[in-house]
């Protein structure tokens, strides 16, 4: 065979598709496997691009591919798809070379479908395998001999906290509780002889700084090649862990309760066989007690009682509670009452037995047997008191009411006994009868009063004395007795005249009579008052509760006191009034009214507060006299001595000598500083003096701090800081316009001048309505701050400085805080180091315009 033929012959049975390209990328030659591989006879492909059936997501590469190839001429290999006839892609391995001599491309390509679809089938199973690793419930790792990590999965993180490669750059032995780590270790070193080692519960750090509770299986690889390590699984097993530790807890608990528990304690089976007694159980039946395990309790019991146990221990089994009452006599000794109670014991779905606590309550029974007889006792002394007779539970529940008291009252001891007190309106439950019970049942101590009630209408003296049980109540009808000296003591009281007010109550504060007295200071007659507690209508918005509580307490202990308070006329005036208040006692020492003697007092406090304001001025101008003497003695001292100093030395210095220039410099450094500390006296004297003449003018707060900010804004921009106002626009207060604008602008200069150089300065002003009216005005920076603490109450002091190393004079929050005040406002600071600082203006209410 000739090379021409064994050449078409390669071509016409090669099973892959041989083709020539010329420069323009057209298909000029193609061998038959086309057909075969494509689908396409070779006229269908000739004449075409060599990119017509390229798969639209290979064409880039297979360009790319190209322009390589013309450009080094060597043998190129790259993979790509071309589209079938009838559409689907075939995946094509190239082997293309370029011929310098003709400029032809010659091509050689492999069909590798069946390559690509093992390929596809092993990157699944490889994407399955890695799924399963690292979103598997378990931490797999692999370590080397050391315990050094060489790879751990995603369950690390989802489980202990810990990004891979954190634990990468560590040994496993470092996250291991310090008591474990010694047993792990040990077990570590028998991995090194074993093929597979399981090392149970051991506590592993998470990211979080707490312990979790772990096993694992080590497996040894380090023989396998493909490995080179050893495999960890391990499994949090935290909650197992506590649950077990819980379980053990409460099994010892259980055997303590049932062990050391007072009260006998006995466990039976489903067949009645008692399984255990505790330690209660034994002392009670002695020998005995032994003897019973393993046996029926019904052979220690008497025949009646022993029924009664196998009846409630068949309810219990069927998951009953029974409570009963069990009477035996244990062998040498007296008869005992047992409160008993069986109840099931539960193992998952089944009882499995019955358990009883019995209770010894032989001396309640025999208390219970003795109260009863001595009750019946009691019922015929109750019946026989002639005074009406009822008693109070601590609940306020009544208890027993006797014949005299039905007479009396007009019900029946059925509509009375188990009510509460104030389910009755008759015994006066907000009034002076219930204030006195209430005495009694908190005090423990009896008391003995005469009062009205409403019903039955009648005058009423009343004994209450006090029990562990709660109140006994005796009461008698007294009406005729009070309506005979009612009248007397009227006529007596309010004989005699006074230019003051005098006012008659009765002991509940209602008011009998008023004098004319009282009429001509409050306005109101008698007619208006009577009947009426005078609290009620003179009292108004300006009365002080304390004042107000002070007299409620008079009146209710009964003794003479007095008291000043604001009244208010019928006409809405306000007035001062002070008032002498007596109670009047019968031959019992019970109150049965109230004088009180009235005296308007408004002069006086009038006077009292000018007075007040008089002595606050003189405080406030003392308090200046000791600023100034401190400026003299602390700051003028010191440079006045040095210029003093200087002025000798150069009278005694040659002009020509040449420290003389230095001495002169130095004078007029001295002489500079008494000029400031002067110009600082002048400052302060400035604000004192214009205290009293101050101009309050409406002032919009955007808009001044505005204009302030105006003034540092080629500096702010130069430190790049950040104004923040959140205030509303309109925002108007009534202020002096030099003292806020001086405000705002220390505040500014000193946020700029003491910013934190690690931070951009951030400045906010922010104002809130408060719920009293008041407005909150607050300016906030992140600058270097100051400790407050510290500080303390130097903070608006003058020449107190907080930054040493910054140069100031320290005056300018002494001057804030004398603005501030002078305006009739407050001011407060909050400062922390590193952090910023907060000046708080408090704008009272009637100071806000809008």
């Amino acid at each position: 065979m000739n090379e021409a033929d064994f050449n078409e012959k390669l071509v016409r049975y090669s099973h892959d598709l041989l083709c020539v390209i010329d420069s323009r990328g057209v298909f000029i030659k193609v061998s038959e496997a086309c057909s075969r591989i494509l689908g396409y006879d070779q006229h269908e492909i000739e004449g075409k691009s060599f990119t017509s059936f390229v798969h639209s997501e290979d064409l880039e590469v297979t360009v790319q591919a190209s322009r390589q190839l013309k450009l080094n001429s060597n043998i190129l290999h790259f993979e790509n798809r071309y589209l079938h006839q009838d559409g689907h892609a075939v995946p094509l391995l190239w082997t293309a070379t370029l011929s310098e001599e003709d400029g032809l491309i010659y091509c050689t390509a492999t069909d590798i479908s069946v390559e690509y679809k093992l390929r596809g089938k092993v990157e699944e199973k490889e994407t399955f395998y890695r799924t399963l690793i690292e979103h598997g419930s378990d931490m797999l790792a692999l370590l080397d001999e050391d315990g050094n990590f060489l790879y751990a999965n995603n369950a690390f993180k989802r489980i202990l906290g810990y990004e891979v490669q954190h634990l990468l750059c560590g040994n496993s032995c470092s996250y291991i509780h310090p008591d474990d780590l010694p047993a792990l270790r040990r077990s570590w070193k028998r991995a090194a002889k074993l093929e597979l080692l399981r090392m149970q519960d051991f506590r592993v750090r998470d990211a979080e700084g707490s312990w979790r509770w772990v096993e694992a299986i080590v497996s040894n690889q380090i023989g396998n090649k493909a490995m080179s390590a050893f495999v960890v699984s391990s499994r949090d097993i935290t909650e197992r862990k506590h649950g077990r530790l819980r379980l053990e807890e409460s099994e010892q608990r259980y055997k303590a309760l049932f062990e050391n528990n007072p009260d006998i304690v006995l466990f039976e089976n489903r067949h009645g066989v008692v399984t255990e007694v505790n330690q209660a159980f034994r002392e009670t039946f002695g020998a005995a007690a032994d003897s019973v395990v393993g046996k029926s309790l019904t052979e220690l019991l008497p025949p009646d009682m022993a029924a009664v146990n196998a009846r409630s221990l068949q309810e219990a089994l069927l998951g009953s509670t029974l409570r009963y009452d069990l009477e035996l006599k244990p062998k040498g000794a007296q008869t005992m009452v047992l409160d008993t109670v069986k109840f099931p014991v539960p193992a998952g779905e089944q009882v499995i037995g019955a358990q009883t606590i019995a209770k010894d309550i032989t001396p309640i029974v025999r208390s219970f047997e003795t109260i009863e007889r001595q009750a019946k006792k009691l019922n015929t002394i109750f019946e026989s008191i002639t005074d009406a007779f009822f008693t109070l539970d601590k609940e306020w529940h009544f208890t027993s009411v006797n014949s005299e008291f039905e007479r009396i009252v007009g019900a029946t001891e059925q509509e009375i006994v188990g009510t509460k007190l104030n389910e009755h309106s008759e015994f006066d439950t907000e009034g002076h009868f219930y204030r006195q019970y209430r005495h009694a049942m908190e005090t423990g101590e009896s008391v003995h009063f005469e009062a009205y009630s409403e019903r039955p209408g009648k005058w009423l003296e009343v004994k209450a004395f006090p029990s562990d049980e709660g109140l006994a109540i005796y009461f008698s009808d007294i009406t005729a007795k009070v309506l005979a000296l009612k009248e007397v003591e009227k006529l007596s009281l309010v004989a005699s005249q006074t230019d003051n007010g005098v006012v008659i109550t009765d002991a509940n504060g209602r008011t009998e009579w008023v004098n004319e007295g009282f009429t001509r200071i409050a306005g109101y007659t008698l007619d208006e008052m009577q009947g009426k507690k005078p609290g009620e209508i003179l009292q108004g918005p300006d009365t002080d509760p304390d004042a107000v509580q002070q007299i409620r307490k008079g009146l209710q202990e009964a003794s003479h006191f007095s008291a000043r308070l604001i009244n208010y006329r019928k006409s809405g005036d306000r007035f001062w009034v002070s008032m002498d208040i007596t109670p009047i006692l019968d031959e019992k020492g019970t109150v049965t009214r109230f004088i009180a003697v009235q005296r308007d007092i408004t002069l006086q406090k009038e006077a009292e507060a000018n007075l007040l304001q008089l002595s606050q001025h003189l405080y406030q101008q003392n308090k200046d006299l000791q600023e100034f003497t401190y400026i003299v003695s602390h700051n003028l001292r010191a440079p006045v001595a040095n210029a003093l100093g200087l002025v000798h030395l150069l009278h005694a210095t040659d002009t020509s000598f040449d420290n003389f220039a230095s001495i002169r410099t130095y004078l007029q450094t001295s002489i500079e500083q008494i000029d400031t500390v002067l110009h600082d006296v002048n400052t302060v004297l400035s604000v004192r003096e214009r205290d009293d003449v101050l101009e309050l003018e409406p002032i919009k707060v955007v808009s001044l701090f505005e204009q302030v900010q105006a003034k540092f804004e080629e500096i702010l921009q130069q430190f790049g800081a950040e104004v923040v106002l959140a205030v509303e626009p309109g925002t108007e207060v009534r202020a002096v316009r030099t003292y806020l604008f001086s405000i705002f602008y220390g505040l500014l200069s000193n946020a700029i001048k003491f910013r934190s150089l690690e931070r951009t300065l951030h400045i906010t002003l922010t104002a809130e309505k408060k719920a009293t009216g008041e407005l909150e005005l607050t300016f906030a920076d992140n600058g270097q701050g100051f400790d407050t603490r510290k500080a303390a109450d130097k903070v608006f002091k003058l020449y107190e400085r907080f930054h040493k190393d910054i140069k100031g004079r320290g005056v300018g929050l002494f001057l804030l805080k004398a603005h501030t005040e002078a305006m009739g406002w407050k001011v407060t600071v909050e400062s922390q180091v590193q952090v910023g600082t907060s000046f708080r203006f408090n704008i009272p209410a009637e100071a806000l315009l809008s």
